[in-house]
């Protein structure tokens, strides 16, 4: 159940990414000019929204498959998912934390993290971090329909 929740908490990190993030990947001007205007409407920037600029764990989720292939040839075992909880024993998160390099993919809930590995770089997402951005970035989308949906915006109309 965690891993199916995770997995589609980060795939919709990478479908908001795709509301505002210009890749270069966008055949049309008219894809560009919709992210820009969704950069300024929702007052959305990579250095106010960290977490959500980043494209990298959404990449992972997608290609999991791929990395955990080169954990099987290269290290001999699958990093896949892993959860560490309250009921995790101390030797399994002490491994899990140490041998992040044969991990692909741990939710770690004792210190709220979501913790990666894609080819050989490790990062992490702080889950409250995330948080504050998705509530943060929900705030400016109620402004903006608060503006959108007020008599002064139907005059001008």
């Amino acid at each position: 159940m965690f891993h199916y929740y995770t997995d589609h908490l980060i795939y919709s990190i990478g479908q908001i990414n795709n509301r505002f993030i210009i890749t270069g990947k966008e055949k049309k001007e008219s894809f560009r000019i919709r992210k820009r205007a969704n950069c300024n409407i929702f007052r959305f920037s990579e250095t106010d929204f960290p977490i959500l600029a980043d494209k990298k764990a959404r990449n992972l989720i997608e290609h999991i498959d791929e990395y955990d292939q080169e954990i099987i040839e290269e290290f001999r075992g699958v990093g896949g998912f892993n959860l560490i909880d309250e009921e995790t024993p101390p030797k399994l998160v002490s491994d899990l934390h140490n041998n992040r390099h044969t991990h692909i993919y741990t939710l770690d809930l004792i210190d709220g993290k979501i913790l990666c590995k894609k080819k050989t770089e490790l990062f992490e997402i702080s889950l409250s971090s995330l948080k504050e951005e998705l509530e943060h970035l929900l705030k400016n989308v109620e402004q903006f329909h608060k503006l959108v949906s007020s008599p002064l915006f139907e005059f001008m109309m």
